[in-house]
């Protein structure tokens, strides 16, 4: 059978493979399920993809080089942010508080950090959390880019 987008499914019709539109885009949504440069990539570059990227690094390394359009919640405030109503998330980290049932990709330098953060993140509720274990180190060897500011190579 034909190696398809993950985007993509096959499904029978009349005995002839027919690709359709997968509603789910990816695979499930869960923590054990590995995330890979290609999807982080493909959702850093699409804002309608309803995929949020969080970087659980501090500032200074979140300044210095992050994915496109991700956002910083570094790991040191990251239970007492979730811990925190709409408008005070809002009003302190600048941007809107995911939802629980929203999906989100965490990472950070090399991914220990992020393994750290998604199982706060499960642990308080968030049940579509998932974690980009290559984080920083596999995206900006993969995209070709040295740090500095956002990257969507």
């Amino acid at each position: 059978m034909p190696d398809y987008p993950p985007a993509l499914a096959v499904q029978s019709s009349g005995g002839m493979p027919t690709v359709v539109e997968d509603d789910k885009k990816d695979v499930p949504w869960n923590v054990e399920e590995e995330i890979t440069y290609e999807q982080v990539k493909r959702w850093s570059e699409d804002t309608e993809s309803g995929v949020i990227l969080i970087d659980v690094r501090e500032a200074p390394d979140f300044e210095s080089g992050h994915i496109l359009n991700s956002k910083n919640l570094p790991l040191s405030i990251f239970e007492q942010a979730l811990s925190k109503d709409q408008v005070d998330f809002m009003r302190t980290y600048g941007f809107p508080k995911p939802g629980i049932e929203e999906k989100i990709v965490l990472y950070c330098r090399s991914g220990r950090r992020s393994t750290i953060a998604a199982d706060l993140a499960s642990g308080a509720g968030f049940s579509r959390v998932r974690n980009y274990t290559g984080s920083w180190l596999e995206y900006e060897a993969k995209s070709g880019v040295q740090a500095g500011a956002a990257k969507s190579a």
